[in-house]
């Protein structure tokens, strides 16, 4: 497993070449590595999350090119105090009325499941099939646009 060496210094934690996380990473999770993001990008998401910007580094190597684009221009666009990002399409006025309907057919599912704890992940797995399926969107639920963050 990874894990983050503190630091203090803004230039060391960006200073990390691309090929010193190659070789820190194990091999399993190399498959998953994607462009190396900028400094702008690690400052823009260390910013939002409130995470170190080791922590804003390693999350943003690591993830998918789309979520990726979502979490920054979240990140960007976050009001000062916010705790937590959500996908930009959802105050795209042609995709939030979906997103919004799409999370009501999904609350509504689960009623009849009785689920307390890890209801929210239901509703979002749910909300994101009926997403993809019904009108062809891609939609990140707050569980991938905040993964140091515990929903239950």
């Amino acid at each position: 497993m990874w894990k983050l060496r503190p630091t203090r210094d803004v230039g060391e934690a960006l200073a990390i070449a691309p090929s010193a996380v190659a070789r820190t990473t194990p091999l399993t999770e190399r498959s998953t590595m994607h462009t190396f993001p900028s400094n702008d990008d690690i400052i823009t998401y260390h910013r939002g999350l409130a995470w170190t910007l080791e922590e804003a580094k390693w999350e943003l190597i690591h993830m998918g090119a789309e979520l990726r684009k979502r979490v920054l221009l979240a990140s960007r666009t976050a009001r000062p105090g916010q705790s937590m990002l959500s996908d930009p399409i959802e105050k795209d006025p042609s995709v939030g009325g979906k997103v919004r309907e799409a999370r009501e057919e999904a609350e509504r599912l689960a009623e009849s499941t009785g689920l307390t704890m890890g209801r929210c992940h239901f509703i979002w797995a749910k909300q994101t099939e009926i997403l993809r399926e019904e009108h062809g969107i891609h939609w990140f639920s707050p569980a991938h646009m905040n993964p140091s963050a515990c929903f239950d």
